[in-house]
């Protein structure tokens, strides 16, 4: 009867356990936590068990304490959250209930009131799983994250940010809190927004030429800043974006038909398979100036055309031009030395596609001869055939007789097909 009276009086004097001073050491190095508690009035008190854990309510560490003791110093804590308690112990070995619960964040953080600066990326998807990184100052270890009301899933904490990983959410903006250990809270109206998805209607033109730079629209829904869009793995360059319509000018690729894919700043994205179709293009040849040179090589003559490529080659005869210059529409070339007499020009793409142009170039080694005119008459109404034969003939070689202008009608190196002027 006396243990169960001595036990009834020692559970009336329940323990007030009070934090009344928090130290820590350096940041990298092990805390201290210095404890406080009332003192316990019953005349049998034997002395004190202080225990503590990493866990509300599991208590994995005890230290005893004696009958004295009102405060207790604990050391070497490595960085994270406690959480302590306290009972006293009769003579009779009776003790007391629990005090309450102290929690304590190791290192301690003199100001415990958190502050929100900013939040990063501010957009992510309905299903969660966005990793946010929230910045600002006073985060103690063991804080929470709420976009909304729920909780995210840190990943990583320090006193002035957090990666966390969010959690669903319905679409539209939301607020995000930081709730120290403490029960100090900070809210940021409306810095976050949970979106839905992309999606693509239409993708114009559909086809490109595999040098890029192709300006392609891509109409949709869910379009925001921020969007990245890829032709088979390689990124476009976006000029222009809404809700609804984007413009991206496309990169270079071999030719073939690719994937596009567009995402949104959040991670979300949609993948249209062969959406767009790179095709070689040939180049033309339209025109080359000036049209004849000394055989020795060495003029500079451009070419004309459309579909002109970086690293096209070009071909005077059966011999390699030096090119100077190239742009789509037109091309500096140095001719090489060659012999007299009329040499196709041909122009050849890195995707082996080729423009050519038959005796479009004279190379001039001598003056012109003339060995043969037939037939070597004709009527004064002129407007009869006749072959001159000899040359070299240049592209652009003047007829003729009797100090009149004959038309060429056709011509070759050796041999000119002229019209016989009336006189």
């Amino acid at each position: 009867m006396v243990r169960t009276r001595l036990a009834s009086l020692f559970r009336r004097g329940l323990l007030a356990f009070i934090v009344l001073l928090l130290t820590h050491a350096t940041a990298a190095a092990a805390g201290s936590v210095s404890l406080y508690w009332d003192a316990n009035s019953e005349p049998d008190l034997a002395g004190y068990v202080l225990v503590y854990g990493t866990a509300p309510g599991v208590y994995t560490q005890s230290v005893s304490l004696p009958a004295s003791a009102t405060t207790h110093e604990m050391t070497s804590l490595a960085d994270g959250l406690y959480y302590f308690a306290v009972r006293a112990f009769s003579t009779g070995g009776v003790q007391s209930t629990y005090s309450n619960e102290v929690t304590v964040s190791m290192p301690f953080v003199a100001s415990s009131t958190p502050a929100i600066s900013s939040v990063s990326p501010a957009t992510g998807a309905t299903t969660g799983g966005t990793t946010v990184i929230v910045t600002g100052s006073g985060f103690v270890t063991g804080a929470v994250v709420r976009f909304g009301t729920t909780a995210g899933t840190v990943l990583t904490l320090t006193s002035n940010a957090i990666t966390v990983r969010t959690p669903a959410g319905s679409a539209g903006a939301v607020a995000v809190s930081v709730t120290n250990p403490n029960g100090v809270s900070v809210s940021r109206p409306s810095v976050f927004t949970y979106g839905t998805a992309p999606t693509v209607s239409s993708v114009a033109p559909a086809v490109g030429v595999p040098s890029g730079g192709t300006s392609v629209t891509i109409r949709g829904t869910n379009f925001r800043a921020g969007m990245i869009v890829r032709f088979d793995g390689l990124p476009a360059v976006v000029s222009s974006v809404t809700t609804t319509t984007l413009v991206a000018r496309t990169p270079a690729h071999a030719a073939g038909t690719v994937t596009v894919t567009v995402l949104n700043s959040d991670g979300q994205g949609v993948q249209l398979p062969a959406a767009f179709t790179y095709r070689a293009v040939a180049p033309t040849l339209t025109a080359v100036s000036p049209t004849s040179g000394p055989a020795a090589g060495g003029t500079d003559v451009t070419l004309y055309g459309t579909n002109f490529q970086a690293g096209a080659k070009v071909a005077v005869g059966t011999l390699q031009a030096t090119v100077v210059s190239t742009t789509a529409t037109r091309m500096v070339v140095r001719m090489p030395a060659h012999a007299a007499g009329l040499v196709g020009v041909t122009v050849a793409n890195p995707d082996a596609l080729l423009a050519s142009k038959a005796n479009a170039y004279s190379y001039q080694g001598q003056p012109p001869t003339i060995t043969v005119v037939e037939p070597n008459h004709g009527t004064p109404t002129g407007g009869n055939s006749v072959t001159v034969r000899g040359g070299p003939f240049g592209v652009g070689t003047s007829v003729t007789i009797g100090g009149l202008a004959a038309a060429v009608l056709s011509q070759s190196a050796e041999a000119l097909v002229v019209r016989a002027p009336a006189r």
